[in-house]
């Protein structure tokens, strides 16, 4: 049935299960409640485990044959999607879910620039309209609180936790633009992969450093550890990360602003960090660009069809 989809439609559809997929990823982190280079160790090991095996049941290649072909390009591409990792778990430990997924969302405005940049890819006219009018959602999401007399949006923030997540959101779009210039010659199964080892590695060497024990998680958190790291975290960067071998790195940027709406309403139904009034409103001119641009890039591409 996926084969029988259109290229547009395949993209689409790849990137919207998996950020569908990964919207727990911050509900998981708050309930979790561990050091965050601990976290990512736990986060990074589990995910590269899953992945790598996954691959290895299902091409029969070993792991470090299929690390070894993707060459630096492939690794270019995994070690800034687990650096972005590491920055978007210490973006939440010092700012709020909502703040670090909105900012991270930014990666849609990074993803065109860098692909009009090194790719000559043209960004379409719809695009950055969508863009536009989603940024300004998410201008509204953390500036609205002055509009809706809401104090909480502007006492959830943190400036260092703002630019962390504005560093992934940096970093996610370069993971992106880096596959989508492969053409889809680099599998991205085993560039996740070398996104949890970065993201591993990157945890223990620090926690190490700090002198951090015990490096196992609480026995009351690890069937949260288990579900985050085995299934949440492959399953949707593995999803995510094939999109764009069908739709552009901005376009894949710009789906997964989704979470930057769903994200807190997780953590606001489980764990009570409700979001301020300009959230819900924010929230609704994001998802509403996402509708209306996915309307128009299917509409453009059965034009171009009939052609």
């Amino acid at each position: 049935m996926f084969m029988a989809l259109s290229i547009q439609a395949r993209g689409t559809a790849l990137a919207t299960a998996g950020i569908l997929t990964l919207t727990p990823d911050t509900l998981l982190v708050r309930l979790i409640a561990a050091d965050p280079w601990l976290l990512l160790f736990w986060r990074g090991g589990l995910m590269a485990l899953t992945i790598l095996i996954a691959w290895w049941a299902v091409t029969r290649e070993p792991p470090w044959r299929a690390l070894t072909r993707i060459g630096r390009t492939g690794w270019a591409s995994g070690m800034a999607l687990g650096l972005g990792s590491v920055c978007f778990i210490l973006s939440l430990n010092y700012t709020a879910v909502a703040n670090t997924l909105v900012i991270i969302s930014s990666g849609s405005l990074f993803g065109a620039l860098l692909s009009r940049a090194f790719l000559g890819e043209p960004v379409p006219l719809r695009t950055w309209a969508a863009i536009g009018a989603a940024l300004a959602g998410i201008a509204l999401l953390v500036f609205g609180g002055r509009i809706f007399g809401d104090d909480a949006a502007g006492q959830t923030g943190s400036r260092l936790g703002d630019l962390i997540a504005l560093v992934a959101a940096l970093l996610m779009a370069i993971h992106l633009v880096i596959l989508r210039a492969s053409g889809g010659r680099i599998p991205s199964t085993p560039v996740v992969g070398v996104g949890g080892l970065t993201c591993c590695i990157t945890g223990l060497a620090v926690a190490l450093g700090l002198g951090l024990r015990p490096l196992l998680p609480d026995a009351d958190v690890v069937p949260l550890v288990l579900v985050y790291g085995l299934v949440v975290l492959p399953v949707s960067f593995a999803l995510i990360s094939s999109a764009p071998r069908y739709i552009p790195a901005a376009e894949v940027s710009l789906i997964m602003l989704a979470e930057a709406v769903i994200g807190p309403f997780w953590v606001w139904l489980a764990v009570d960090e409700v979001p301020p009034t300009a959230t819900f409103a924010g929230g609704a001119v994001v998802l509403t660009t996402l509708v209306l641009h996915g309307v128009a890039g299917f509409r453009a591409e059965r034009r171009r069809r009939l052609a």
